[in-house]
């Protein structure tokens, strides 16, 4: 699971109409190009998160893909080309000069996964949105794994358990030399990239 969590606040002095969107493109395949043609998407009727499945994948004909919104108003689609737009690029795709994602799903699309929520704050008036990505080895384990994470709070309750593992698995050995930056490489960095 990858948590995103935006959090905005309105400093302009007047009320503001804004929405937050997310974007994965999806190989669920050992490459796009090979894969992409058998990716299908769909919105699950159970939690509202959009889903993405390839059983082409003859590794993981099951594995299931996930993008959710803490907000319970979303958009999405499952469609590259609508987000991007025909001949469009990441820079500026068109889907930011229109008002929603259409909700297009389903199979033979250039497969993503997008979300965007529509939300309104007053001025000094501040908000949080959790955008959670991830994979489940069956629909049911991914319905589960959007239902433990559908709240900011239990994102937040999850990443402090991860720091507090990182924090015993790392704080087994401890150096310290004359040089801050080799302590923080031997301390933290250095041991985490070999044990990850």
């Amino acid at each position: 699971v990858k948590f995103s969590k935006l959090k905005i606040r309105n400093i302009s002095g007047r009320r503001r109409h804004l929405s937050a969107t997310a974007y994965f493109e999806l190989v669920m395949g050992t490459s796009r190009d090979k894969y992409h043609t058998h990716i299908v998407t769909e919105i699950d009727p159970k939690s509202g998160a959009l889903l993405a499945r390839n059983p082409y994948n003859k590794e993981f004909p099951d594995r299931v893909v996930f993008l959710d919104v803490s907000e319970p108003t979303r958009f999405v689609t499952g469609d590259r080309i609508e987000f991007i737009g025909r001949n469009g690029t990441m820079a500026s795709p068109s889907v930011m000069r229109r008002d929603r994602l259409s909700g297009k799903v389903g199979a033979g699309l250039d497969p993503c996964v997008a979300t965007q929520v529509k939300f309104e704050l007053a001025d000094n008036e501040e908000k949080e949105i959790l955008f959670t990505f991830g994979s489940g080895k069956t629909v049911d384990e991914a319905r589960d794994v959007v239902r433990r994470f559908s709240s900011i709070e239990a994102a937040r309750q999850e990443l402090e358990r991860v720091w507090e593992y990182w924090k015993r698995t790392l704080g087994v050995v401890y150096v310290e030399t004359p040089d801050a930056s080799i302590n923080f490489l031997v301390n933290g960095w250095l041991q985490y990239q070999i044990i990850s």
